[in-house]
């Protein structure tokens, strides 16, 4: 079957649907690009089994999800539509940024896309989602790509990242509807490695052409980056930036719109694992 199946079903070949200005097909709330990111890492993982998607929306990559051979539960902060219900997938209302009404342990893969800029506490968010996986199982986590070179230009210039274009809303107040908290690769890799995660990967949705007409910056961005990376006097640390720098200087996150990271939980007793899958750097 195919992921844009998947993903919209018939309807969105037809051009009924209306589009927003990402390209897409409502009612999914994240760019489609990103989903099809998603589901084709679903696709490939060797195995099924018990699969939880933090902040789901309408429900469309929990659906795909499904469709695929997993058993899904979906979690949102809002009631669910209850129109858009598929049975082979379960609903609960949480807000996964405080605490998920599940015992730990509980689930094989736990999806968060485009979620994590959006919440006060992003510690908070990914201890519930480590808690919930059991060991050695996989977080798949999206959110938009700041380090992308397009996006450091515009930092430099404005004072925002891409897709932070400008200051939060004050008087709104809907952390729902914002991106409240942009969060670099740098950033989200020391979330994810502190609450107990071990390996990690990255991947992208798409890359932006502003960035890749960029590209004559990278020997400047490289050497930046290796100078920065070398000051860390701890051993150990500078054993894992070897990792960190072949990550950030990855055509991921250097031209990606969105960085899609494959995280594993690290297995009690703690063994080497293998890699994550040939997509990821």
């Amino acid at each position: 079957m195919r992921i844009h199946n998947l993903i919209f079903g018939s309807e969105s070949s037809t051009g009924r649907n209306p589009s927003n200005g990402c390209g897409q097909v409502q009612p999914l709330l994240a760019c489609p690009k990103t989903h099809v990111a998603v589901v084709t890492l679903l696709r490939d993982l060797p195995s099924r089994g018990r699969l939880l998607d933090v902040g789901a929306g309408h429900g469309t990559l929990a659906t795909a999800a499904s469709s695929l051979g997993f058993d899904v539960t979906a979690a949102d902060l809002a009631s669910p539509d209850r129109s858009r219900q598929n049975g082979s997938v379960g609903w609960v209302r949480a807000n996964a940024a405080v605490s998920l009404p599940f015992r730990g342990d509980s689930f094989d893969v736990v999806t968060c896309v485009e979620v994590i800029e959006h919440v006060e506490d992003q510690f908070q968010l990914v201890r519930e989602v480590v808690r919930v996986i059991r060991p050695g199982g996989l977080l798949l986590l999206s959110t938009p790509n700041v380090l992308n070179l397009a996006s450091r230009v515009r930092f430099l210039l404005s004072g925002t990242y891409s897709l932070f274009e400008r200051p939060v809303n004050e008087l709104q107040k809907n952390p729902a509807e914002d991106h409240i908290h942009p969060i670099s690769y740098y950033q989200l890799r020391y979330i994810l490695m502190w609450s107990g995660f071990e390996s990690l990967g990255v991947t992208t949705d798409r890359f932006r052409n502003s960035a890749l007409w960029l590209s004559p910056m990278i020997p400047f961005v490289t050497l930046a980056t290796w100078l920065a990376l070398r000051k860390e006097k701890d051993s150990g640390q500078r054993g894992r930036n070897s990792e960190v720098l072949r990550h950030v200087l990855s055509p991921s996150i250097l031209f990606g719109r969105t960085q899609v990271v494959v995280a594993r939980k690290a297995p009690r007793p703690v063994v080497p694992a293998g890699p994550l899958s040939p997509r990821l750097s």
